[in-house]
């Protein structure tokens, strides 16, 4: 028989060694910019292809080399290069075999949509003349020197720093707006273009062909990427793993020197710069291009550094037999053979993988809901569900479906189908009887002192801790302020008065009676307010309490600006904690209900609190700061102007303070645990999925 000719632009390349020492190789596909690995077997079965004859291939092979092969060696390399399109088309019957796998790479229309819409690539230049004219420039970046001064930089950008921490992180808090995240985008972008180039240089170093640079789109967000391919006919896998790690190398050396020069510049644009450039390096670099388990730089360096190819693939197959040997001990062959501590590595790498991606993709079903219009929303956030997650779970059952006689006969499905059920049962039993959620400590009755203009104090404030009761003198100000304010609207008084006088008795000023009688009114109620403002700079205690949170370092004689927190009085002999509870646990709780309260302050013993009130309504605004995000909370609000507004529905709930065993003086955050109505795991998620439906099928 003889054997269909090669292409004629195929080359291969020495590759390394595989896991158990034998050499492999690199069969290069220039046209589609493919790389296949090979083993030794294949590697002379395809050196010896111009004998043309299946047994004189035989022969010449176990002539030179220690191999036992065979013609169906020869037939099973044939079938490979002809699904890989490797031989060359010179008869009618490869013309029809070259159409036949046309055919079957057709997809039907919805397809092709489902897939591209979620990562297509759009090559934008060619980069090979360029980054060959300007290697020489570049080539400094690669310098010991300049590796050693950028740890320098690094080093001392940590310790600037560390010396400004509190500036720092306020700065990444106040960075989280609209204009932030404009500026994080623009900077992102900046960032990633660069990176892509730390891998084509990289690359070009080590002689390999860069074809094309350009932008990906990965579910409609456009990050940039590069064609470095080549770079796996590569023998040394250290200079893959280079090639690999060029981008993050690039952004990490952005970050040192972007945290050195934060460090030292003073206030201004530059420094905003360099913050938004650290911040962008190393989180992208950590979050995205550092992880391995999708098929970012992290993934590629974990394959050359264990020297395993599609590693994912590879990984799974092995994750799957390794489970339904668990499940049903069928004893199947594995799919490949490693080291004990390979094979758990592997395994473990593919079952993390899988919930990686089952929580990635349920983000991106998410995002593509939130993002487009309705009707196009609620269909993506199907198909996202339906494809990725749902189908490769219903091939598996496929796959036990189709072996299900050979399952059968293993005593192990009983075990599993056991343990399934218990699991469902036990899913389904109420035994969560616990509500959680942030919650404030705070007294029932409190009045805290404001200075309702600007102030100085007259008297001596009464010391932290002092008892008053109701009536009692609690602030004495004097306001030259609102003295003037209260003379200048006196005089203005008199004048409207008089004039208003005046017009009653002249009969040509008579028509302007009601304005000067308006006018009067309007100058006595202002007047009023003033008088009332007063009466706030000698305020009295409203009921019997003690007093609180002075401000420090007040004396006699002091001045104390508009609106400035002086004092809190508070009733001590009654607590109540303040929490909020969104709609799932809302439901749960009724008056009665005991509770424990648990203070964030170290060494504090819980309190018995009993909930003696619940909203029906859900709260527009927030009337707890401690409890919002922005203040280090846990609920999601969005700031606007001098209010908090919710970002989720929330209830708020009261519960008062049963017999505290100690003395309780300071408002404070912490847990709150209330025992409510029972509820199962599977029934909780189950719930909220229901109530997210019916709050999203509104038009």
């Amino acid at each position: 028989m003889a054997l269909p000719p090669l292409r004629d632009d195929l080359s291969i390349h020495q590759a390394p060694a595989a896991t158990d020492g034998s050499p492999t190789w690199s069969l290069h596909d220039p046209t589609r910019s493919k790389f296949f690995r090979i083993d030794w077997a294949t590697f002379l079965i395809i050196s010896n292809w111009e004998l043309g004859d299946p047994e004189l291939i035989c022969a010449a092979i176990q002539k030179h080399a220690p191999l036992d092969i065979v013609p169906d060696d020869i037939d099973k390399v044939i079938e490979f290069l002809a699904a890989q399109e490797l031989i060359q088309c010179v008869s009618a019957t490869d013309s029809a075999r070259l159409t036949e796998a046309v055919d079957r790479q057709q997809q039907v229309w919805w397809k092709w949509l489902l897939h591209h819409y979620l990562f297509f690539r759009l090559p934008l230049f060619r980069p090979n003349d360029f980054l060959q004219h300007m290697l020489p420039a570049v080539e400094i970046f690669y310098s010991k020197a300049f590796r050693i001064i950028t740890l320098i930089a690094f080093v001392m950008g940590l310790f600037g720093i560390s010396r400004q921490w509190s500036e720092f992180s306020t700065t990444l808090v106040d960075t989280f707006t609209w204009d932030g995240l404009t500026s994080y985008m623009i900077t992102l972008v900046l960032v990633k273009v660069l990176h892509e180039f730390g891998h084509a240089f990289t690359a070009k170093r080590y002689g390999c062909n860069v074809p094309t640079m350009g932008v990906a789109f990965l579910v409609m967000f456009p990050v940039a990427y590069t064609d470095v391919n080549d770079g796996w006919k590569l023998e040394n896998r250290f200079h893959r793993l280079a090639i690999g790690a060029g981008g993050i190398a690039v952004e990490l050396a952005l970050a040192s020197w972007a945290l050195l020069m934060w460090s030292l510049l003073p206030e201004g644009n530059l420094r905003d710069s360099a913050f938004f450039i650290a911040t962008t390096s190393i989180i992208s670099s950590i979050l995205i291009n550092a992880s391995p388990f999708l098929r970012f730089d992290g993934y590629f360096l974990l394959s050359d550094w264990l020297n395993v190819a599609n590693l994912h693939n590879r990984a799974g197959a092995l994750a799957k037999w390794r489970m339904r040997e668990w499940l049903f001990d069928l004893g199947d062959m594995k799919p490949e053979v490693f080291s004990k501590e390979r094979e758990r590595f592997m395994t473990w790498f593919a079952f993390i993988t899988w919930l990686y991606r089952l929580v990635l993709f349920l983000g991106i079903a998410v995002m593509v809901y939130e993002f487009f219009f309705k009707a196009l929303g609620i269909i993506l956030f199907v198909v996202e569900l339906l494809w990725f997650i749902a189908f490769p779970v219903f091939k598996e059952l496929k796959e036990w479906y189709l072996r299900w006689p050979e399952i059968r006969q293993r005593r192990r499905h009983i075990r599993s189908m056991i343990m399934l059920v218990i699991l469902i049962i036990v899913g389904f039993l109420p035994l969560n009887f616990r509500i959680n959620g942030q919650a404030v400590l705070e007294p029932v009755n409190s009045f805290t002192l404001y200075a309702p203009a600007p102030a100085q104090l007259m008297a001596e404030l009464p010391p932290s801790g002092s008892e008053l009761a109701a009536g009692d003198l609690l602030l004495k100000l004097q306001s030259p302020v609102l003295e003037q304010r209260e003379l200048l609207t006196i005089a203005e008084l008199t004048t409207v008065a008089w004039q208003r006088q005046a017009a009653a008795l002249d009969m040509q000023m008579r028509p302007q009676l009601p304005l000067f009688e308006k006018q009067l009114a309007e100058v006595n109620s202002k007047l009023n307010g003033i008088r009332q403002e007063k009466k706030l700079l000698k305020p009295v205690a409203p009921f019997t309490g003690q007093l609180v949170d002075p401000m420090p370092d007040l004396r006699v004689g002091d001045w104390i600006q508009k609106d400035a927190a002086i004092a809190t009085l508070i009733d001590p002999a009654h607590w109540q904690v303040e929490t909020y509870l969104g709609e799932s646990d809302i439901s749960r709780i009724k008056q009665g209900d005991s509770a424990l309260f648990y203070a964030e302050t170290p060494g504090s013993d819980p309190l018995v609190l009993k909930v003696v009130n619940i909203d029906r309504d859900s709260s527009r605004v927030l009337q707890e700061p401690m409890l919002a995000s922005v203040n280090g909370g846990s609920i999601s609000v969005r700031p606007q102007k001098e209010t908090l507004i919710p970002e989720q529905a929330i209830y708020r709930v009261v519960l008062s303070v049963e017999n505290p065993e100690t003395e309780l003086v300071q408002v404070q955050r912490g847990q709150v645990m209330i025992s409510g109505e029972a509820e199962s795991v599977l029934g909780y998620y189950l719930t909220t999925a229901l109530s997210v439906l019916i709050r999203e099928s509104s038009w």
